[in-house]
């Protein structure tokens, strides 16, 4: 086994461009010393390289997002130090604070523990949050539990987005998404019925608003789970 020095090389240092001769193999060991690892209630837990994760966002984002389960007031960051960051998941995903986006460095182990069933109602409503359930809410109970639509910000429509699993990979996590599109004038002021869905555990309440903003569909693709999340806004 010959030892070869790859930034020599890639520096043009001949001496260390060793010559190869039919039926070398060259290995490249994986890089263990700059990743972080994602554990607990997201989709794909595991090393996450450093490089394409310098954030918890997008290392929230590469770990698949979130489960339905996932607890947003109770994860931490365990660094090598042994020093313990408790996570604020619901002020940065729930109320956009990127302020609790918290740079990582290698060697972070990142923990999202198991909460209790929720559902998301974002957008522009007056207190936008988690709100947990025991079974299935309505439209107009989910409006109500966020403090209802804030209509000095709101289009008029709104967006149901549920996670799919086919029935052969009952338990796996979803790889698929629902969107139910709402009329929410209608639901308010003419009280169409019809628009009053029901909501499960895990869906997500989309209130849309004038002027997304940038780091949304980011923060949905967190919360649902969805590596291909559709286009919601359409």
């Amino acid at each position: 086994m010959i030892p070869l020095n790859l930034q020599a090389i890639l520096k043009g240092d001949q001496q260390a461009n060793v010559e190869l001769q039919p039926g070398d193999v060259i290995v490249i060991p994986r890089d263990r010393t700059n990743l972080v690892f994602v554990a607990g209630q997201v989709n794909k837990p595991g090393l996450v390289p450093l490089r394409q994760a310098p954030s918890l966002l997008e290392a929230m984002v590469q770990a698949g997002g979130l489960t339905e389960k996932a607890s947003l007031t109770e994860g931490r960051i365990i660094r090598k130090s042994g020093e313990i960051i408790p996570l604020d998941l619901e002020a940065l995903l729930l109320r956009g604070d990127l302020s609790k986006n918290i740079p990582l460095k290698a060697g972070d182990v990142i923990f999202i523990p198991e909460g209790t069933y929720q559902i998301y109602v974002l957008g522009a409503v007056n207190n936008p949050g988690a709100f947990k359930v025991r079974g299935e809410v309505t439209a107009l109970e989910a409006l109500n539990l966020a403090g209802g639509i804030n209509r000095s910000r709101a289009t008029g429509k709104g967006r149901i987005i549920r996670r799919v699993t086919s029935g052969a990979q009952a338990g796996a996590p979803a790889t698929e998404s629902s969107v139910v599109t709402l009329n929410l004038e209608q639901l308010l002021r003419r009280a169409d019925l019809g628009q009053n869905v029901t909501l499960r555990p895990g869906d997500i309440l989309y209130v849309e608003e004038v002027g997304l903003p940038s780091m949304f569909e980011v923060i949905l693709t967190i919360l649902s789970g969805l590596k291909n999340l559709v286009s919601i806004f359409r």
